[in-house]
């Protein structure tokens, strides 16, 4: 199985390093099939919901060119700014520390 997950920010990298540490260490002793992360990122794009559609129509079937096959899952990771627009509830809150003085 391949879980494909798209990340909204550019720095994805070391975040998707953890995921996949922390999915091998769930993989119970001498199991052969266990689900593959694959990680693509679409580098901030301000229109990630649109990004994201295209990218699984294009690689659902056949992959990314370093995937070896078909996508089985698709997973998407972003950041609250992102979240809060996705979901219609406007900017995230800011707490008092980051106000300017």
């Amino acid at each position: 199985m391949r879980v494909l997950v798209v990340w909204e920010d550019a720095q994805w990298d070391s975040l998707h390093r953890i995921a996949k540490v922390a999915l091998n260490r769930r993989r119970p002793a001498g199991t052969a099939a266990f689900p593959t992360l694959l990680g693509h990122t679409s580098r901030g794009n301000g229109k990630f919901e649109g990004y994201v559609a295209s990218t699984w129509t294009n690689v659902r079937a056949n992959g990314l060119p370093t995937s070896g096959g078909a996508i089985d899952h698709l997973v998407c990771v972003v950041d609250a700014d992102k979240i809060a627009e996705l979901l219609g509830l406007g900017a995230p809150p800011v707490s008092s520390d980051e106000l300017p003085t």
